[in-house]
């Protein structure tokens, strides 16, 4: 089932750590995600990503097994 929160497009909002895999769908402008093994400084650059089309990250755990969103208002997502 899909959990919902509320993004801002300064700081990075934790989806997960330990994570092997997630969907994420983010609602709204500056829509990125980070992926990695800790928590990214805001003035990190992310993936951007189309907005409010899920998107399939499968490789999570390869690249450090956490992931981070922006956006200007909302995401869904679902991890494993």
């Amino acid at each position: 089932m899909a959990t919902l929160i509320v993004l801002n497009t300064t700081t990075w909002t934790e989806i997960g750590t330990n994570l092997t895999t997630a969907i994420i769908q983010i609602k709204g402008r500056d829509a990125e995600v980070f992926i990695g093994s800790s928590a990214p400084a805001n003035n990190v650059i992310g993936y951007t990503i189309p907005t409010d089309t899920p998107v399939s990250l499968p490789s999570v755990a390869a690249l450090g097994g956490g992931v981070w969103a922006k956006g200007s208002e909302s995401a869904r997502y679902d991890t494993a």
